[in-house]
């Protein structure tokens, strides 16, 4: 559908009888295609519980919801976007969206002029805007009519009609393998869904759609050296269903954090055990009796292995450490999180502590001694009081106070 959409941009003119530039809001309009597809040729090639991602050969699509503080999201019409863009004033909010994605558009423009964007404050409705053929200027130096229409067409060009109802291109979902708080169950490890890649965590943390098993494997294994015991097994959050596997476009991961070791199935369990083998999964050993694999959780009791907890039964180093890091390890470090700059600690005595992280390339090192430092304040936004972490960790409390103050030196370093 070819709509009509009018828009302001910013011309930097010098006025009769003047000799300084100012900025004046021009009005215009531009004619825009909005491509209208069916459901027959967009098929789904994701689910993500009720969410289902559509797939065209290059890109991923779902509903433009327009969300709305305090109402459902809802999905919108090609009708409504029609009506918001040949009439502005009947749409009641000031920004664009779903409904009416070329509403105000041109304010979001950064413009690269020395004195400020005056677009950020210009509406189609103001009186003192006009067409380029009605304004009278001495000279006209410049304008940014260019940009802000292919602004409009690429906006366009991320939204699309689905038999009436609008889309617009998504990022591919994928698993991250997440950690919170301290470890020793303070906070704890999940396996959780993103649609993008965050800089805070790390890039092997991360699993395409078709690789959930992966995922929970790692997941495991982070949760193990954490001491996150509590969220054993790992259990992922959601789960994506993939239904065209050629949808998937990002990077598979390459498992290096895995050392390349591959899954064990059910039958080489049983096998490996049969030769002798010792086997665990979340650093229980695995017995076979009767028929089942069975998890011994180290208080003389047992269960029946899952499917699930099978993708964790190996015996094996994950992610290897860089040589330095190993050469602390070696030397009487113990690692604390992984995945925080290869965070390490080592006692000197009941007090004291040295703790390692890697920051920005360059390992930060902080000597703490629990006695000499304010605990209350270390332990703010983690813990509720000195005590409760007396009450909670007992012998390893001052050794939990001083990781605290380490994460906070971390931070202000």
């Amino acid at each position: 559908m070819k709509l009509t959409v009018p828009f302001l941009y910013e011309a930097i003119v010098i006025n009769p009888r003047c000799r300084n530039s100012v900025s004046i809001v021009v009005r215009d309009e531009v004619d825009i295609e909005i491509k209208e597809v069916s459901i027959l040729h967009l098929p789904i090639a994701l689910k993500v519980k009720k969410t289902e991602y559509r797939w065209d050969g290059d890109n991923l699509w779902d509903y433009d919801y327009e969300t709305i503080c305090g109402v459902a999201p809802r999905k919108v019409t090609l009708d409504e976007v029609v009506k918001y863009t040949n009439d502005c004033d009947l749409y009641r909010w000031s920004g664009n969206g779903p409904a009416a994605p070329f509403h105000n558009f041109w304010s979001k423009i950064d413009i690269d002029y020395s004195h400020p964007n005056i677009l950020r404050s210009a509406w189609l409705k103001d009186d003192n805007v006009y067409l380029k053929e009605e304004i009278k200027v001495r000279e006209w130096l410049s304008d940014n009519r260019s940009e802000v229409i292919e602004f409009a067409k690429n906006i366009a060009s991320n939204c699309q009609s689905l038999d009436g109802v609008m889309i617009t291109k998504t990022n591919e979902p994928r698993y991250v393998s997440m950690t919170f708080g301290l470890g020793r169950n303070h906070g704890g490890t999940a396996l959780m869904l993103d649609s993008y890649y965050n800089g805070n965590i790390a890039r092997h943390a991360y699993f395409r759609a078709d690789q959930l098993t992966d995922a929970i494997k790692y997941t495991g294994y982070v949760a193990t050296r954490r001491g996150d015991t509590n969220y054993l097994p790992i259990v992922p959050h959601n789960e994506i269903e993939v239904l065209i596997p050629e949808a998937l476009q990002l990077e598979k991961n390459d498992l290096s954090c895995l050392n390349g070791e591959k899954t064990l199935d059910r039958q080489e369990v049983i096998t490996l055990i049969s030769q002798g083998r010792e086997i665990t999964c979340y650093g229980n050993k695995i017995t076979y009796e009767k028929g089942e694999l069975r998890i011994n959780n180290g208080n003389g009791s047992s269960y029946t292995a899952t499917n699930r907890e099978l993708t964790a039964m190996k015996a094996t180093p994950f992610k290897p450490c860089p040589p330095h890091v190993q050469d602390d390890l070696d030397s009487g470090f113990k690692m604390t999180d992984e995945d925080d700059g290869f965070q390490r600690v080592k006692r000197l005595d009941d007090w004291s502590y040295i703790y390692r992280c890697e920051l920005e390339g360059n390992t930060f090192e902080q000597t703490i001694d629990v006695r000499e430092i304010d605990q209350e304040a270390a332990i703010d936004g983690y813990y509720k009081s000195v005590i409760d972490v007396i009450e909670q960790y007992t012998k390893d409390a001052n050794m939990i106070i001083a990781e605290c103050e380490f994460e906070g030196r971390c931070i202000g370093h």
